[in-house]
């Protein structure tokens, strides 16, 4: 069945709301400077707003797919702007996965968060911020969050392929010519879903662990 124009506009404005709202602050831009740490809690946004884009982008994918040519360039072009969001997102994805891949545990780090530091983000800096104590729970977390690079890069390339293809032959034909990497992109998108949905869980059995270890010691 052809998705409804209405249902992108709808995931467009959850994700922009999301967006708004993660950690807290009155306003998160995408574009951010390259981070030396992050918390658990920041990851773990930042995979919940991939998988909500990746659902925005398959569906604008499918409804790519089966517009007549009147409707073709509107497709094509809310494709291509959420395929550049998703881009955007996904390289913090890869920012995350490289940084506890070689910078190690010391990359996660424990929230201090304080209004100041939402309104002054510069100010939310390595030194005020103390080592998360996750111990053998940081493994786990790196370990999806590879997978979720892995799974990433694979969808980034599926749909930078089709974007690309369909600039020079913005056609039906066009769109019937590369059925394949379009079936492509579905199946990895699944794919990215599934590995985001196994790193978030990854991370609220760490979370969990770190509650339940406070809890005793206290």
């Amino acid at each position: 069945m052809k998705p409804k124009i209405g249902k992108i506009a709808w995931l467009a404005s959850l994700l922009f709301a999301t967006v708004i709202s993660l950690n807290g602050c009155a306003s998160v831009t995408i574009r951010q400077p390259v981070k030396t740490t992050a918390t658990l809690q920041s990851v773990q946004d930042d995979y919940q707003l991939a998988k909500m884009q990746t659902e925005a982008t398959n569906a604008a994918l499918v409804e790519l797919e089966v517009s007549p040519d009147p409707d073709l360039e509107q497709a094509y072009q809310t494709f291509s702007k959420s395929v550049e969001r998703m881009q955007e997102i996904g390289e913090r994805l890869v920012m995350h996965a490289d940084a506890m891949q070689f910078t190690g545990a010391p990359y996660l780090v424990e929230s201090e968060k304080t209004g100041a530091a939402c309104v002054y983000p510069r100010l939310s800096t390595p030194e005020n911020r103390r080592t998360a104590e996750i111990g053998d729970y940081f493994d786990p977390v790196a370990e999806k969050g590879w997978q979720v690079k892995r799974a990433y890069r694979a969808y980034q390339f599926d749909i930078g392929e089709i974007k690309n293809h369909l600039s020079g032959r913005l056609t039906p034909s066009g769109v019937q010519a590369i059925p394949q990497i379009m079936e492509k992109a579905k199946i990895d998108a699944e794919s990215l879903q599934e590995s985001l949905e196994r790193a978030i869980a990854a991370i609220e059995g760490a979370k969990t662990a770190q509650a339940q270890e406070a809890a005793a010691g206290g």
